[in-house]
């Protein structure tokens, strides 16, 4: 995702800097043809949406939550819990208490039931 940002945003770096000099790229006049306007438009059109990408996409910490439910990892989890997983929801999600949400983990990890029975468990799990 970033390497293709990247590239969006290095073409369009290329075509302001053919179509508004550096100097006049922040201030631009209203003595610009319209074909050159409508280009500009596009450029910030494209800056905002990669921008709004950037901001949307920045902080994604909450969905390492998910990985604490993946039944494919119950067996693993219940040998060896996921400590670090858990100290990153816990730091995404402040107001879940750390210790409690370990002690319930550890009960959903040990039932064998949710180990080997897909049907048990429900979609948001699966």
């Amino acid at each position: 995702m970033d390497k293709i940002i990247d590239k969006i945003d290095s073409e369009l770096l290329e075509t302001a800097d053919e179509l508004v000099p550096q100097k006049r790229r922040c201030y631009l006049r209203f003595d610009l043809s319209v074909s050159t306007n409508s280009k500009i438009e596009v450029l910030e059109v494209c800056n905002s949406i990669i921008q709004q990408i950037r901001t949307r996409f920045t902080f994604t910490g909450h969905l390492i939550a998910t990985a604490l439910f993946m039944k494919e990892h119950f067996i693993e989890y219940q040998k060896n819990f996921p400590n670090q997983l858990l100290s990153d929801t816990v730091n995404a999600y402040q107001f879940l208490e750390k210790n409690r949400l370990k002690t319930e983990l550890q009960v959903l990890y040990e039932r064998e039931e949710l180990q080997t029975i897909s049907a048990a468990i429900p979609p948001l799990l699966s």
